[in-house]
């Protein structure tokens, strides 16, 4: 089947195009393109000049040139120059309203068999661009066609068209697709290149020409269109709404302002000088450069300032405005509203205020669980704690660290995290620390403090609200170094010795609060002479970029390089590793917690 259908196209064509070609190892899709190639193209009963100077006209919004130089190279061989190929490509569609003047006075059925319009006629232009603007969504044209064009002939335009659309597709699927040399046809684009430069110049630069084409055609039409089927909706606000709607020229001068008296209680005899002189000062120079700028630019107006009420109160009013393009390019006309949005700037203000309220009471109840004992060592202990908040909600989210003395003997360090930012992560956050305390001073097994705390997180919270507590407790005997770990999905702590070496201690169980009877189990290790043991969030592993976290393969890497420094320089070292392989950022909060036995 795939070598009948390719004999078919080479027989069709003289060699099998690269479109074509690339369908080979899909028969089913090669058929079927082939079959709408012969129906809709080839055997399309459509005069076989207008048929290829159509296709290459529509052929110009492709986003590769294959479809253009293959229509345009079969429009030369049928006799067009390139001079005259470049002047149709160039030329853009005619504006929609003024093509239907030009159609509407046309007879029914005026391009029959007999009486289809000759090449490079006024009439033939006119076809091309009625079925262009169809296809770009001016479904009035459809009627035109098919009231000028008799059956067959309106199918077949509308076949061609299909089919032009199809290969569009296709080419924006497969951007690769070019004319190879080599090729039996390579020498007719070719020549076509190179017998005008203007040819050549078009084909390299269409797509940005056609792509400014477009843009402009869609702000206009899209202008145009919005402003006829709205001139009636703009009367009736005009007459009802409370807003102040306006209007000005090209220029900026305002010649219109409804609702300006019944909002400010000036007239509107003189719009911008009535509208300044009830403007908040403070406002005044700001909203003019922005509305030069928009003017000088043709751009939308957008500003926000304060205006003056008839009561004699400031409100603040969202201006905004669009222009209207004449098909030049020129400005015809500014339509344009100002929109009281006073209650929506209290609100937010009230919000806000709300905000930064509830931000100042979690900050200040996050700087208190963060203190910890003012001691940074005990005889053969060296402590270091640091906490670095990932961005703007700094201070307010649910890590801590902690170091109770229990006794002469034992002391106890800790690292928590809440999930959840704000005052309710930082009320949680407080219960768990505190209760954690009272706990330390009943027992000091760690695994058993932890089987006691989630039974406290489970009980006491609702089911919609329990709290998950992610942490890491060590209880450390000063004199011998004996050190019990329980870790409840934390980060595994780490030990890194005097020479070096890295112990992994603990993989640890679930958070606390997820289920009632958890039993968390104590890990007991010796925490030798020079040894330093490192407890950490989760914030410090999953510092992330593309290629992947920071993980604990990371902080590693810091202990292996830096075991010698100080514990607090440590610190310091791993959180700015994080941060760097973050790009600058940090994607958590970090907490960590480290000791050192002397």
């Amino acid at each position: 089947m795939e070598k009948h259908i390719e004999a078919q196209i080479e027989a069709a064509f003289g060699f099998v195009p690269p479109l074509f070609r690339r369908l080979r190892s899909h028969p089913q899709l090669l058929e079927s393109l082939w079959l709408q190639a012969r129906t809709a193209h080839i055997e399309n009963p459509l005069p076989t000049l207008f048929k290829e100077k159509l296709a290459a006209f529509l052929s110009r919004y492709s986003p590769v040139p294959y479809a253009l130089i293959s229509h345009s190279v079969a429009w030369n061989a049928l006799g067009g120059s390139p001079g005259e190929i470049v002047a149709f490509l160039e030329t853009p569609p005619s504006d929609p309203d003024e093509l239907r003047a030009v159609l509407s006075s046309l007879p029914d059925a005026a391009f029959g068999a007999a009486t289809f319009p000759a090449d490079g006629t006024a009439e033939e232009r006119a076809l091309v661009d009625a079925a262009f603007l169809l296809t770009d969504g001016e479904e009035s044209m459809r009627q035109e066609l098919r009231r000028l064009l008799p059956e067959p002939l309106f199918s077949s335009l509308i076949a061609l068209m299909a089919y032009v659309r199809t290969v569009r597709s296709w080419l924006t699927a497969l951007p690769e697709l070019a004319w190879d040399a080599g090729e039996r046809s390579a020498g007719l684009p070719g020549s076509l290149l190179t017998a005008d430069p203007a040819f050549g110049d078009f084909v390299r630069t269409y797509v940005e020409r056609v792509r400014h084409e477009s843009r402009s055609r869609s702000v206009n039409g899209d202008i145009a269109r919005q402003l006829a089927e709205s001139e009636e909706r703009y009367r009736a606000l005009v007459e009802t709404t409370t807003q102040i709607v306006f209007r000005a020229d090209g220029s900026g001068y305002v010649f219109e302002a409804s609702g300006m008296e019944e909002i400010t209680g000036r007239s509107s005899d003189n719009p911008i000088r009535d509208f300044l002189e009830v403007m908040h000062p403070d406002d005044r120079a700001a909203t003019v450069a922005i509305w030069q700028h928009a003017l000088e630019t043709k751009t939308p107006y957008r500003a926000e300032f304060r205006i003056r009420r008839r009561n004699g109160q400031y409100a603040y009013f969202n201006g905004f405005a669009v222009p209207l393009l004449r098909p030049d390019g020129s400005v015809r006309e500014w339509v344009g509203t100002n929109t009281d949005i006073d209650r929506e700037k209290r609100t937010e203000a009230l919000l806000r205020h709300e905000y930064e309220k509830q931000r100042r009471i979690a900050d200040i109840l996050q700087r208190s669980l963060l203190a910890t004992a003012p001691y940074d060592s005990l005889p053969g202990l060296t402590f270091a704690t640091i906490y670095e908040p990932s961005g703007r909600d700094a201070m307010v989210g649910g890590d801590f660290h902690d170091k109770i003395l229990i006794s002469s003997d034992l002391v106890a360090l800790v690292v928590g995290d809440i999930a959840g930012k704000g005052l309710e992560a930082a009320a949680h956050t407080a219960q768990a620390k505190f209760t954690l305390r009272a706990y330390l001073r009943e027992y000091t097994d760690a695994g058993r403090i932890l089987n006691r705390l989630n039974r406290f997180f489970w009980e006491n919270g609702r089911e919609d609200e329990s709290p998950f507590l992610c942490l890491a407790l060590a209880v450390i005997d000063v004199r011998t170094g004996a050190t019990g770990l329980a870790v409840a999905g934390a980060e595994p702590p780490l030990i890194v010795g005097a020479d070096g070496e890295l112990r992994l201690v603990s993989q640890g169980d679930i958070p606390l609060g997820v289920l009632p009877n958890t039993e968390y189990e104590t890990v007991t290790v010796d925490l030798r002479y020079g040894d330093t043991l490192v407890l950490m969030s989760d914030g410090v592993t999953e510092a992330r970029r593309y290629d992947g976290l920071f993980g604990l393969e990371g902080v590693r890497r810091v202990l292996t390089r830096d075991f010698r420094e100080p514990v607090d320089r440590i610190a310091v070292s791993i959180v700015e590793a994080a941060r760097a392989h973050g790009g600058g950022f940090l994607s958590d909060d970090v907490c960590m917690a480290l000791v050192r036995r002397n």
